[in-house]
């Protein structure tokens, strides 16, 4: 009889806005394998400066377990659900969580960068009024600004779209 060992591997969650934290703690207490980074900004209140944690990529954590464990942390509430490439569940190497680690306990000036889309690019709006939506990056007005092409009905509709609501296809 073949035994079938179930192999750990790095998952990407995307949680609900402002509940990484508690997304991470609930794993935890559950005996799950997360890591959340966290990077150190200094908030202004109306009477003071106070530095406070927040995660270094919003909405997302990362959770490292078998095809089971990835099925209990979905579970957790908050976790609205994983990233997936191809329509399969996507993975990240354990060097690249190795990068992330390096960087974050370095606690040097750093920050997360959104991905930067190539004019070109196929895209999909996955946030906003225009969700589902598939197109054609065709020009960058800014740094946060995107337009994009969407034949349809062979006219062009141009959109600005912030780039959080893209991922390329």
């Amino acid at each position: 009889m073949q035994s079938t060992i179930e192999k750990s591997k790095w998952h990407i969650a995307f949680t609900y806005s402002r509940c990484e934290k508690k997304v991470d703690e609930r794993a935890k207490k559950q005996g799950l394998n997360t890591y959340l980074p966290l990077m150190v900004e200094e908030r202004q209140w109306s009477d003071r400066i106070k530095r406070v944690e927040t995660p270094l990529f919003l909405n997302y954590i990362f959770i490292k377990g078998t095809p089971r464990e990835v099925e209990s942390f979905r579970q957790i509430k908050e976790v609205v659900n994983f990233v997936y490439y191809n329509s399969k569940l996507a993975t990240i190497r354990d060097s690249e969580i190795e990068t992330i680690k390096k960087v974050v306990r370095g606690r040097n000036n750093f920050s997360a960068e959104p991905k930067l889309y190539k004019v070109g690019t196929n895209v999909k709006i996955t946030k906003g009024p225009f969700v589902g939506v598939e197109g054609m990056l065709i020009r960058s007005n800014n740094k946060d600004k995107f337009v994009i092409q969407i034949e349809t009905l062979g006219q062009s509709i141009c959109v600005d779209v912030p780039l959080s609501y893209l991922a390329s296809q």
